[in-house]
C-alpha cells in the first residue's frame, strides 16, 4: 500500500509540476503522523526537489508501509 496509491496520485499535481525544480534548496522538517494522508505530501516536497525529513509525532499510528515508502522514495524519518 505505501507505493501503490502513489503511482496514480502523481497525475493530481500536473500544474504543480510545470517548473522542474522549484523547491531545490529548501529544507523541511515536518512532525506530522507518518499515514498515508501525509505521506501524499512527503512525495510532493521530494518531487519538487525539497530537501524534506519526516519526524512521526505519534509512533503508536504511525504506518510501518507508508515509513518503509518514504525513506525508499528518499525521505528519512523516525518512527522512535
Amino acid at each position: 500500500m505505501g507505493r501503490t496509491f502513489h503511482a496514480g496520485h502523481q497525475s493530481h499535481h500536473g500544474t504543480l509540476q510545470k517548473k522542474k525544480k522549484p523547491l531545490k534548496g529548501i529544507r523541511i522538517a515536518a512532525c506530522l503522523h507518518i499515514t498515508t494522508r501525509n505521506r501524499e505530501s512527503g512525495f510532493s516536497l521530494k518531487s519538487r526537489r525539497a530537501d524534506a525529513v519526516f519526524c512521526a509525532s505519534n509512533p503508536l499510528s504511525t504506518q510501518d508501509d507508508v515509513a518503509a515508502a518514504l525513506v525508499e522514495y528518499g525521505i528519512p524519518n523516525q518512527r522512535d
